[in-house]
């Protein structure tokens, strides 16, 4: 049940709204909280209902590492909680992305014959691993964070950001699901949100498929080999031309569903952070990262390359931590049985080094040409 499909349009979302808003009417509040959770494990098992169990039980393990570091923030357990925490997440999502890619690399060095792994990868687990991992860390470090069973289970399966974002942290959306005056139906939300959803569904439902796609479900790789028989014959001209549709192509999907979540968790007086501000329009690479999957650059820039940069502070280090945080940033983006993903990353790390020396020279030159 896609965002964008008849079932959610005319029956989910209207059928959330509707009880929910009566529930906290006859203020039932933790009763709306638990009939928001139902309604998201019931979105989440519409995709793939084998897919379920495996994501509550992720859900609930990482509910005990969140309590063992509240109850322990001040000893070493705490923190030994927490790097444990992490390390099982971060192995989790490599083991579900690349876990056959490893096998490939192994057999191709060594010349073994290791079967390919068949395993059950959870839906949106690339979301909520960053997700969990910001806030078991930002639990770590501040006391003031003490939520519940309830309130932590809906903040990792509230259905409007459950499946392509944005990444929100604690403060995104914890405190707006207790506060009591979004307990009550709001006409300006519902309307602004759904105005949001609807240009978004339209973004999506004419611009991507219709315009991009042959149907609904038309991937990029359809309309590539519609457009041009063989790659091999590919003149720069059409090059170009499939680079620019793609890169379109790849903005209008992603953006569309991310306001739609947005749209959807408006009308539910949950404000959810923006994740796209006209990318296309970028002057830098570091405007393009300011404007593009917001939330995901937010959280490389915060949990990765600034904690990394505070172990150590010198040019040529910091020059390394940019690499190594823009090649896991592809890593997350990518899957797979190839290198792309690693050569996405690097490329994008080596742009942010190459315009950091951009900005320092050009510092330098008008400094010189002013004290002239």
């Amino acid at each position: 049940m896609f965002f964008n499909s008849i079932e959610y349009i005319f029956i989910f979302l209207p059928v959330v709204l509707i009880v929910y808003f009566t529930l906290n009417r006859f203020r039932l509040i933790h009763v709306g909280k638990i009939w928001l959770i139902g309604a998201s494990i019931f979105f989440y098992a519409c995709f793939n209902i084998k897919y379920t169990p495996y994501y509550l039980g992720f859900i609930i393990l990482n509910y005990c590492f969140y309590t063992l570091i509240q109850r322990n923030r001040e000893n070493k357990l705490g923190k030994n909680t927490l790097i444990t925490a992490v390390v099982m997440n971060l192995l989790l999502l490599l083991g579900c992305k690349y876990c056959n890619f490893f096998v490939h690399s192994i057999n191709s060095v060594f010349k073994t014959g290791f079967p390919f792994i068949e395993y059950v990868m959870p839906l949106a687990i690339s979301f909520q691993v960053l997700q969990i991992i910001a806030f078991l860390t930002d639990s770590y470090k501040n006391e003031k964070i003490k939520y519940g069973f309830l309130d932590f289970f809906l903040f990792m399966i509230f259905f409007p950001q459950l499946m392509v974002g944005p990444i929100v942290k604690w403060n995104d959306t914890l405190p707006q699901f207790n506060r009591l005056r979004n307990k009550i139906f709001s006409n300006k939300n519902f309307i602004q949100g759904l105005a949001i959803f609807l240009f978004a569904f339209y973004k999506k439902g004419f611009l991507a498929d219709v315009v991009f796609g042959i149907d609904g479900c038309a991937s990029m790789d359809s309309v590539i080999n519609g457009l041009i028989p063989s790659l091999q014959f590919m003149s720069s001209p059409e090059a170009w031309l499939v680079c620019i549709m793609e890169i379109v192509y790849i903005y209008i999907s992603i953006s569309a569903y991310t306001d739609m979540a947005i749209g959807s968790a408006l009308m539910l007086n949950i404000n959810l952070p923006i994740n796209f501000k006209n990318p296309l329009q970028s002057k830098s690479i570091v405007d393009f990262w300011e404007r593009w999957n917001i939330t995901f650059a937010d959280f490389m820039k915060n949990y990765v390359y600034y904690a990394l940069c505070n172990l150590k502070n010198n040019n040529l280090y910091n020059d390394f931590v940019i690499m190594f945080t823009c090649i896991a940033g592809g890593l997350w983006v990518g899957s797979g049985n190839s290198l792309v993903p690693v050569i996405y990353g690097g490329v994008h790390g080596l742009g942010f080094v190459l315009y950091k020396y951009w900005k320092k020279t050009k510092k330098h030159i008008r400094n010189e040409y002013l004290w002239s």
